[in-house]
């Protein structure tokens, strides 16, 4: 299976990724509006949102807090050892089978679900800080790019606990599932 992600992800174009064509960015602005650039951030945070509530308990706000971390770690890691092409395709898998695994209704304690929003963070954040030039603001930079990751995880998180609290729980596995099919069809077309 991982190779088959891995091959899927290298056939794709590379305008499906928000990470290409960033070599002259920096500051608030660019990082706030970086998440937002490409269908496979805003997917993958999306749906790490709508998963955590899913798992039950008090915890699971852990979960998009376990992203956050790891992704600002893995930033710092990104600015001075950039990898594009491998946190590229990484950051694409992770948009392709979040939404799966909340579509098929994946269930794991909270604490194992941290450390698979903590390892997808770190993907998502040596993207980030692959493509911070030398000499801009790096702190405005990742200052900007967690208020977006933050807003996303939030939105996902919140539309799952309403649709629990209604009753609908299958709301959200819909949701994954249209979120799939969007990535793919940006990225095809």
């Amino acid at each position: 299976m991982r190779h088959l992600s891995t091959a899927a992800a290298l056939l794709l174009p590379a305008t499906a990724f928000a990470h290409a064509g960033y070599d002259q960015v920096g500051g608030f602005g660019a990082g706030l509006a970086h998440p937002f650039a490409g269908l496979d951030h805003m997917v993958a945070m999306v749906a790490l949102g709508l998963w955590a509530p899913t798992l039950g308990g008090r915890e699971t706000p852990a979960v998009p807090a376990a992203f956050l971390a790891g992704m600002i770690a893995a930033w710092l890691l990104g600015v001075v050892e950039p990898a594009r092409s491998l946190a590229a395709i990484g950051v694409f898998v992770s948009a392709v089978l979040l939404p799966i695994a909340v579509g098929a209704g994946l269930r794991m304690p909270v604490v194992g679900a941290v450390v698979v929003a903590a390892l997808i963070g770190v993907l998502h954040g040596h993207a980030h800080g692959d493509e911070i030039p030398a000499g801009r603001n790096l702190t405005l930079y990742a200052a900007g790019f967690l208020m977006s990751a933050a807003a996303l995880l939030a939105l996902g998180y919140g539309v799952a606990t309403a649709a629990m609290r209604m009753g609908r729980a299958w709301l959200v596995r819909v949701l994954s599932g249209g979120a799939v099919v969007a990535l793919l069809y940006g990225a095809l077309f």
